[in-house]
């Protein structure tokens, strides 16, 4: 019984993963449920003080995150009963979490019954112990507490702001290296003044995650940034932790305050929603006054499917400022990408991300064309060079870059690459290297960890490995799949996703296929009309013959040719979509420097761009 809701390779009946149609049905409840939720009392008190579209997608976000494990469960029974021979549960458990009255209405399958676990608990999507639950919440009760003393007791007094320029703060996330992915791949110091620019650290773990502290500080000092602690580092440091700050509130965040709190009321859970918008309210404070103290008018943050960063985002609006990133991986379709981007501005590469944006559910208000923005050349790419050297030296002459993402046996309800099917994958091309001499391997995983457990003691890697061509990039973070996609013959990626690091490497004039393990077909139509067997598979088997003939004769294949269809998915193709970035954010700034609120100066950076780079780069503008 312990395993009876893993997802495992389990499909549809159009032979899609389980994920697609469980993302898309989890998208669709939560947007039922957001629309009961707006009869709430406190519901309404927030819209009518905060950003309409970003409280809906701050609750959108949160039921979908809520229900998710739950709509999981539901298929993956049904798919038991169709398909096995296992004898199903005929009630489920499914968690207790605030607003589950709300879903209850909106059940999806009224034959299935179920069964609200009190003592099964989760936080952001992770099942968690009883103890660990009763911990977070006894520490939000205790802020709660605190921000309640602040609010009743506490006198306002003018605070000052540190800043008197208008800020860029961008989260650290990727770090500093200019060479790999970082957070200031846009960045040029000719045309942003370095001392306009704050870098902020939300935890110990993605501070240290790139290099130790004292070589970040180093760093910092180098590009002469400013920077906080979103925690206590030590007390010499205790000058750049917010933290020591936070104890503000306005006279609206006060009023507020006293809305929700002297709001009285006897119906079901009236308690616990009064509650729960209290303690949104004190993060809303928190982030404001984060904001407000820095005078962030500038926010660049990746992360993805965040509750904190839309509340981070509903605070800088208050403050008149504004938020932006970047595509990081390609977009497809069906609410794929539900829930991922808050921001108020998106550069994607091409009109394919774009089109693929208006079928998620996102807040859409800016969508900027710029290209690829990691293509630049890496300027130490020693590493890379010496790599494709060894493997010359030892004769080869075929070259393949394999790029995976993360597999699992999937034993839980999410679903990655099935590790079985992964390791089909990876012996193709083993033994085409232990059985060829002229064939050479590069393997860059998505994860270290995640090939070194697939391959632990593994006597075909090893074997593979003993010829001299087969190469495993030992580091794979941060290193750009096009610095060894050049001087490659044919780049092979998979993923649950569309690989965007394949996209990447074709964009440099290399053949690369995909080996679609999620099976797209019906939800990437166009893809699989042009491409299909010649840069996208989902059957291993023909994919392997087309790859066995290619190396036999490729003078005349198509195989993984792009050329016709590459436009859709980078408009530029000039490796300058950084340079784009970094001139929007510069005139952005530049108008925020002339203390226009963050409407106008939108207008007029969109304005001064589609000027250099054509009215139909801002592929929409709300």
């Amino acid at each position: 019984m312990k395993f009876i809701y893993s997802a495992k390779d389990k499909r549809s009946k159009d032979g899609t993963i389980l994920k697609y149609v469980i993302r898309n049905q989890t998208a669709k409840i939560a947007k039922q449920c957001v629309n009961e939720l707006k009869i709430n009392k406190f519901y309404n008190i927030f819209i009518k003080n905060f950003d309409n579209d970003l409280i809906d997608f701050y609750f959108l976000n949160y039921f979908f995150d809520k229900i998710y494990s739950t709509i999981a469960k539901i298929h993956i029974h049904k798919w038991n009963k169709t398909n096995s021979k296992i004898i199903q549960p005929e009630i489920i458990e499914i968690p207790n979490f605030e607003f589950i009255e709300i879903f209850e209405k909106f059940w999806p399958e009224k034959e299935l019954n179920y069964k609200i676990k009190n003592f099964y608990f989760e936080d952001n999507g992770i099942k968690i112990s009883y103890f660990r639950y009763l911990l977070i919440r006894l520490l939000d009760f205790v802020k709660n507490i605190n921000f309640y003393f602040i609010v009743k007791f506490k006198n306002i007094k003018n605070i000052n702001k540190i800043y008197t320029d208008p800020m860029i703060a961008i989260s650290y996330r990727e770090g500093l290296d200019k060479n790999k992915r970082s957070d200031i791949f846009w960045y040029n110091e000719n045309q942003i003044n370095p001392e306009n620019i704050i870098i902020y650290f939300n935890n110990y773990f993605s501070m240290n995650r790139y290099e130790g502290f004292n070589s970040l500080l180093r760093s910092l000092e180098k590009y002469r940034f400013k920077w906080v602690s979103l925690f206590r580092i030590n007390y010499k440091y205790n000058k750049n932790y917010f933290q020591k700050n936070q104890k503000i509130i306005s006279n609206d965040f006060r009023n507020l305050f006293n809305q929700l709190y002297t709001f009285n009321n006897t119906g079901n859970n009236f308690k616990l929603n009064k509650y729960f918008f209290i303690n949104l309210l004190r993060k809303i404070n928190y982030w404001y006054n984060f904001t407000y103290i820095y005078n962030i008018k500038i926010l660049y943050d990746p992360i993805e499917f965040s509750g904190d960063l839309i509340l981070l985002n509903i605070a800088l609006k208050l403050n008149n400022g504004c938020s932006f990133r970047h595509q990081r991986s390609l977009i497809v379709g069906k609410e794929s990408h539900f829930g991922f981007y808050p921001q108020n501005i998106f550069f994607a590469w091409g009109k394919n991300s774009c089109n693929k944006f208006f079928e998620n559910t996102n807040i859409t208000e800016n969508l900027i064309i710029s290209g690829h923005p990691y293509r630049q050349k890496n300027i130490n790419n020693s590493y890379q060079e010496s790599v494709h050297k060894k493997l010359k030296s030892k004769g080869v002459k075929f070259t393949f870059l394999l790029l995976d993402n993360n597999h699992s046996m999937n034993f839980d309800h999410e679903q990655y690459i099935y590790t079985p099917k992964l390791e089909l994958f990876y012996n193709f091309f083993l033994n085409l290297v232990i059985n060829n001499p002229q064939i050479g391997i590069i393997i860059k995983s998505k994860k270290n960890i995640d090939f070194t457990n697939l391959f632990k003691n593994n006597d075909l890697y090893n074997k593979a490995l003993q010829t001299g061509r087969c190469e495993y990039v030992e580091n794979p973070l941060g290193y750009k799949p096009l610095d060894f996609a050049k001087n490659t013959d044919l780049v092979v990626a998979t993923s649950t996703f569309l690989s965007g690091a394949l996209i990447e490497s074709v964009l440099e004039d290399v053949r690369g296929i995909f080996y679609d393990y999620p099976n797209i077909k019906n939800i990437d139509k166009q893809l699989y009309k042009w491409g299909e067997n010649r840069v996208i598979f989902n059957d291993l088997d023909i994919m392997f013959d087309r790859i066995n003939s290619y190396i036999k004769d490729h003078n005349n294949d198509n195989l993984g040719d792009w050329i016709d269809h590459i436009d859709d998915y980078d408009s530029f193709k000039d490796r300058d979509g950084n340079k784009r970035i970094g001139f929007y954010i510069k005139s952005l700034h530049s108008f925020f420097l002339k203390n226009y609120d963050y409407n106008k100066s939108i207008n007029e950076a969109n304005l001064l761009y589609s000027k250099n780079w054509g009215k139909d780069k801002i592929f929409y503008s709300k």
